[in-house]
């Protein structure tokens, strides 16, 4: 007889997520969100999500003249797709602003001890994982989680993949998995006097760092501070003119 304990889990509670930015009711560069999710989505289910393009375009469009939303804002639309091939879309965030913006807030880091790479992977663990620890760096006076490996390197703020520049150098994490760190990417290449260096940034050197930043479906963030080491912003701002002169 088996004696181990069996659990089948509901895949209905279980979900990959992406955030939709959108345009004049229109999701910008919707294959690339597409691609993106299927990625998230293979990983967690072992397939790929049954949404098309047209799809999600539609879809969203619908959902924003029903709610009466403004064409000429921004709206980021949140879009879930679960284990049985459900999806259902929502707003989370409008803007009045058209651009890639850096955002006003800068946040001070708090420095999390975390080997679970596979947190990186954008589904309901992540979102509830994320804001989890968003709370817990508040009980310390912080904003967003730093989560460094067994090995001391850091490998996530605020739940997405680093950037973090030295003098000329910008370290890129290699687990960029998300369509807003990709556009910064691109962009950083037209910086032509700056290096781009995919490598993991061990926790010792982001602590001399000039910059560090990150990326998300809400513009980018400048982190302020990680212990008592403080950051500049330039770079992050160089790079937000770039990504609005190509949109």
């Amino acid at each position: 007889n088996d004696t181990v304990d069996r659990y089948d889990t509901d895949q209905s509670v279980l979900y990959a997520v992406q955030y939709l930015r959108t345009r004049g009711y229109k999701p910008l560069t919707p294959q690339k969100y597409l691609n993106v999710l299927n990625f998230h989505y293979s990983v967690m289910f072992g397939c790929q999500s049954y949404l098309t393009v047209n799809q999600i375009e539609r879809e969203c469009e619908k959902l924003l003249t029903e709610g009466g939303y403004s064409p000429t804002a921004t709206h980021i639309i949140e879009l879930r797709c679960d284990g049985n091939h459900n999806h259902s879309l929502r707003v989370v965030e409008t803007s009045p602003y058209k651009q890639f913006t850096v955002r006003a807030v800068r946040p001070k880091g708090y420095i999390f001890p975390m080997t679970c790479h596979e947190l990186t992977i954008q589904s309901s663990a992540w979102v509830t994982m994320r804001e989890l620890m968003r709370n817990f760096s508040r009980t310390y006076d912080c904003d967003i989680p730093i989560c460094v490996d067994s090995e001391n390197n850091v490998w996530s703020v605020d739940g997405v993949a680093p950037f973090v520049v030295f003098g000329r150098d910008i370290y890129v994490n290699p687990a960029i998995n998300t369509v807003e760190s990709m556009m910064v990417y691109e962009a950083i290449k037209e910086l032509k006097r700056y290096n781009i260096i995919a490598t993991d940034t061990p926790l010792g050197e982001l602590l001399k760092a000039d910059e560090l930043f990150y990326v998300d479906h809400r513009g980018i963030t400048s982190v302020y501070s990680v212990s008592t080491h403080t950051f500049s912003d330039n770079i992050a701002n160089l790079i937000s003119n770039i990504l609005n002169n190509g949109i």
